[in-house]
């Protein structure tokens, strides 16, 4: 026997097409190549640069010059972004992947923080590439529920 199918209701469809319009901020979102965002970081003006992957993540390796704010915390922390003497300074973001930058891209975006970059190939690539790394402390702000244990980047 065949079920029924039930109509999508217009409440149901709202959601559908928000999610779908954040997926699309996350996943359509303007990148910087590795070796540019290396250049910049050289230059005498270094970009923002955003690590929203876990503390001991973050502790284990990092991009040069990178403030760590979890993606989980992210909303709670804005004041804890680095800020810009240029106006449309863009953040550049990165987790270890992919997915939890394109989730913090999005927090971004509804807060109104600015243009957002991403990182081409995140950290492992970064990482791959053999690219100049920080270790140690984190520096930027820790939620209690930090979810370190959480890699839920695939």
């Amino acid at each position: 026997m065949r079920r029924a199918r039930r109509p999508v209701t217009p409440f149901v469809s709202a959601w559908i097409a928000a999610f779908a319009g954040l997926a699309f901020l996350g996943g359509c979102a303007d990148h910087i190549s590795r070796p540019d965002l290396l250049a910049r970081i050289e230059s005498s003006s270094p970009p923002r640069i955003v690590d929203v992957r876990s503390a001991s993540e973050f502790e284990e390796a990092r991009v040069p010059g990178a403030v760590h704010v979890s993606f989980y915390s992210l909303l709670f922390n804005l004041d804890q972004l680095p800020e810009s003497e240029l106006e449309d300074e863009p953040f550049v973001v990165y987790c270890e992947h992919g997915p939890r930058a394109g989730i913090a891209r999005a927090q971004l975006w509804l807060a109104g923080a600015g243009p957002v970059l991403f990182m081409e190939g995140h950290m492992i690539a970064w990482k791959e590439d053999g690219l100049p790394v920080e270790s140690g402390e984190a520096s930027g702000p820790m939620d209690e529920a930090d979810h370190s244990d959480h890699s839920d980047d695939s």
